[in-house]
């Protein structure tokens, strides 16, 4: 199968497998770049009992290719036929899937675990409003990336289980997905619902913090009839030391009355994003659900929704300085913008001092524009963070991110210009 090419795409190694289709790594025989290639078993849809199931559970991924764009979905970039071979090209993650951290001797901290469930709520919840529900979440269908380094950065797959909203045709209704991660009202057999996805995240993450899931039958038969039937495994039988928060959190998502489950995933993600916070304190490092949020409260990218947001804080560097550290130094060059997300800065040019930096504004946007030579020095007043974004960094992020930039400064400059003028004019 090596270098063989299928479509435009060179076929490389065998990076994963399953029942119904192998993975490979490859690339675009004319950009080069390095793409993931899903090849289904050419015997499976020919399969009397559940081939045109399969058939239409890989259609269906195929189907969205370009449609889900978000920082945390893997990204279906193509999908044909060739030959008879139907493949589906999607980008190609660096990492693992979360279930090698779903083992006793390899878990992560609450505060990973929290991060990693909030970022796929943010996900799910973009799905969603795109017409798509996942129903196949699980740990191997989460991939994680950047795991125990200063953050996680994690990738939800395999949405060919997907039920859409947004079409007419018929869809698979019957019930599809791993048993251990179903909801009751689903095994019931009810309407398709994206409360089915919040609980077995609920289920995920009940599996990350302990190593186990809430049922335990390893049969399936037992095992459906002990989620329709009995109360889930308290999770302090499992472990004590999981925080109180944590426990409201994993006992709700799970509920097995759908009424008392978190009805949105906005309402699971604020959750989880409270607990973090409370995390965060006993921990040196901030996450990227306290970066995110920070983010969403800076009317400089008031104009960036969730999805750009997230990207905009992946190409982003964050760091504190104590006060009298001099951020940019006049006439220097460097190609970097900058926003003060906490603390107070002064400008200062010629050790004059001509005002300050606050809270939410940005400095450095002639020399990232224009590569000029810094005009003013930027010196902190307090102890304060900063976010860095150099230019190389934003050239290499997507169009909708460079567009989005650009026409923020734009808007900003412009309006400094406006005051400017106003300010000339009075003096004359």
């Amino acid at each position: 199968m090596k270098d063989k090419l299928i479509g435009k795409y060179y076929i490389e190694e065998l990076i994963g497998e399953g029942t119904t289709s192998k993975i490979y790594s490859g690339r675009d025989q004319f950009s080069n770049e390095k793409v993931a290639i899903k090849i289904a078993r050419q015997h499976i849809f020919k399969d009397l009992e559940n081939g045109e199931q399969f058939r239409k559970m890989f259609m269906t991924e195929a189907g969205l290719a370009g449609k889900l764009q978000h920082p945390h979905i893997v990204k279906v970039m193509d999908a044909g036929v060739d030959n008879d071979v139907h493949y589906i090209v999607m980008e190609l993650i660096k990492g693992r899937s979360l279930r090698p951290f779903c083992k006793s001797n390899n878990l992560l901290k609450f505060s990973e675990i929290a991060e990693i469930i909030y970022k796929c709520c943010d996900a799910l919840n973009f799905a969603l409003k795109q017409g798509v529900i996942h129903r196949d979440i699980k740990p191997a269908n989460i991939m994680v990336q950047d795991v125990l380094k200063s953050n996680t950065f994690i990738k939800l797959a395999d949405f060919g289980a997907a039920f859409r909203l947004d079409v007419d045709e018929t869809q698979i209704t019957d019930m599809v997905g791993s048993p251990a991660y179903m909801a009751p009202e689903v095994l019931r057999g009810a309407d398709v619902s994206h409360h089915a996805d919040i609980y077995a995240l609920g289920v995920v993450m009940y599996q990350a913090l302990t190593a186990n899931l809430p049922y335990t039958p390893k049969k399936v038969s037992v095992l459906i009839q002990s989620i329709l039937n009995d109360k889930p495994t308290p999770i302090t039988h499992y472990r004590t030391d999981i925080p109180s928060a944590l426990q409201y959190i994993i006992k709700r998502a799970t509920a097995p009355d759908v009424n008392k489950r978190y009805q949105d995933w906005i309402s699971f993600a604020n959750d989880l994003a409270t607990v973090q916070d409370e995390l965060d304190t006993q921990e040196t490092q901030t996450s990227d659900i306290a970066k995110f949020n920070q983010l969403k409260r800076l009317s400089l990218f008031e104009t960036f929704n969730d999805a750009e947001l997230w990207e905009l804080l992946k190409i982003s560097q964050w760091r504190t300085f104590p006060p009298n550290t001099i951020l940019i130094k006049e006439g220097r060059k460097g190609r970097s913008l900058y926003v003060l997300v906490s603390g107070e800065a002064k400008v200062v040019r010629k050790q004059m001092m001509l005002g300050l930096v606050e809270v939410g504004e940005s400095f450095g946007e002639i020399s990232f524009i224009t590569s000029m030579p810094r005009t003013a020095s930027i010196i902190t007043t307090k102890q304060s963070v900063v976010i860095k974004l150099d230019a190389a960094m934003v050239e290499k992020s997507s169009e909708r991110i460079q567009m989005l930039i650009s026409n923020t400064l734009l808007k900003l400059l412009a309006k400094r210009l406006e005051v400017t003028s106003a300010m000339v004019s009075s003096t004359n």
